[in-house]
């Protein structure tokens, strides 16, 4: 009926508003307003999903369903319900005998968001299907990027040759086709290849390649992808100013995207690197928000990161004691996501490459690179003073008493007054 009508039309709507497009999908997902856009109507693309199982018009639903699988991957919105719902769908598309490639873009979706929840093995059965109706109804291109979908659970496995074979059949496709977009996205997957494999000159070489390319097309978060690959390789060669730059620069455009899971991962990659740059307060501050991203989203820390992630724990609890490291674990769950990306992209006091290398000296050590008057203020705030307290005791202006706190907190690479007062209760400054 009239209804149905309705919903038949609201239905070739939005299948015309969320089908990707090279600037909005893929290595472009830049294009915010079009991710907003899609968010702004979350309730109502669900409504059309919803009604297209309860009518039956199954195809029309996983159609849309494999268009919606970028802003799914970079929004993080219903995760758990959109795979519930690909799974029902799915399996009524299969009995109805839904057209192949419909099926197949669906699968490769359900694939994707799997791979976001760590179900490895549901999203290599999932990515094996879809190769299977590639094979037999698509395109060489979907044959193609059906090879890279099928390279991430690979991967996540620990199968690195099979993740490189399929990056390379991927890659050799799309630089014969002049493909720059799919060229960059694939030189990812292989420099990640590469690391695994122990072979970081061949990593870096497709990092940079991705990196140049992304620029020339501007796709940002695609650069910032690489950004990323290349800071990690900072790290791992012994410059982690460098690598702490790099990822500061790819954070900034996850922030500007809202991609939360991506701002998660750059944020645990941040703490691992700031720790040995004399920030191990901040970095157990960004850990936090990190954690507290993933919880809402829950999308815990895949498996194979999970070893780094305890190496990069392990290192900020040996520099804190562990009431200051409880003080910044909360201090991080608590901040917006605003707020800890300013925090992650604000450089360190005095950061330099040497740093995290020169032995403080003694009268450093003793003062924690305070003046005396830095150090009276200090104990003064942990002793719970005001500031018109703290101005009356040392005979000064209250904002000469804001100056002083704002440069004990800087060079301390402290938040607040709260984490001023835990510093110097743990280090016996009173």
């Amino acid at each position: 009926g009239e209804t149905e009508d309705t919903r038949r039309q609201q239905a070739r709507f939005y299948l015309s508003q969320v089908t990707p497009t090279p600037k909005t999908s893929g290595l472009a997902l830049s294009a915010r307003r079009w991710l907003d856009l899609l968010e702004a109507e979350d309730d109502n693309l669900w409504s059309v999903l919803s009604w297209s199982l309860e009518s039956g018009e199954i195809e029309v639903g996983l159609r849309l369903a494999g268009t919606m699988m970028y802003y799914w991957y970079v929004r993080k919105r219903r995760l758990t319900e959109a795979r519930v719902w690909l799974d029902r769908a799915l399996a009524r598309g299969r009995d109805a005998g839904a057209a192949g490639e419909t099926l197949a873009q669906a699968l490769t979706c359900a694939s994707a968001l799997a791979h976001l929840q760590d179900d490895t093995g549901g999203s290599q059965m999932l990515a094996e299907e879809a190769m299977a109706i590639f094979r037999r109804v698509g395109t060489p291109r979907n044959v193609a990027s059906a090879h890279y979908v099928l390279a991430i659970p690979a991967y996540m496995r620990g199968e690195s040759h099979r993740a490189e074979q399929h990056c390379q059949e991927a890659l050799d496709y799309f630089r014969a086709e002049g493909d720059r977009y799919w060229v960059a996205e694939v030189l990812l997957g292989l420099a990640h290849v590469a690391i695994a494999q122990g072979n970081y000159e061949r990593a870096a070489a497709a990092y940079k390649e991705s990196l140049h390319l992304s620029q020339q097309l501007g796709s940002r978060p695609c650069a910032a992808r690489a950004q990323s690959g290349l800071g990690f390789l900072a790290r791992a060669r012994g410059d982690p100013a460098t690598a702490y730059r790099l990822f500061q620069e790819s954070l900034a455009v996850w922030g500007e995207i809202d991609d939360a899971i991506s701002i998660a991962i750059c944020l645990e990659a941040i703490a691992g690197t700031i720790c040995s740059l004399g920030g191990p307060f901040r970095a157990a501050q960004l850990l936090g928000a990190a954690e507290a991203i993933r919880e809402r989203l829950h999308s815990p820390i895949p498996r194979g990161a999970q070893p780094t992630y305890r190496q990069t724990v392990a290192g900020i609890q040996s520099s804190l004691t562990m009431l200051l490291f409880a003080t910044a674990w909360v201090e991080g769950r608590a901040l917006s996501p605003a707020k800890v990306i300013d925090l992650a992209r604000e450089d360190l006091p005095n950061l330099d490459v040497a740093h995290a290398e020169t032995e403080p000296t003694p009268e450093d050590v003793a003062s924690h690179g305070l003046t005396p008057r830095e150090m009276d203020v200090l104990r003064l705030v942990a002793q719970g003073r005001s500031n018109r307290e703290i101005a009356d005791s040392l005979f000064i202006s209250v904002p000469t008493v804001k100056r002083h706190i704002s440069t004990v907190l800087g060079k301390l690479a402290l938040p607040s007054r709260s984490a001023a007062t835990a510093y110097a209760h743990t280090h016996h400054l009173v």
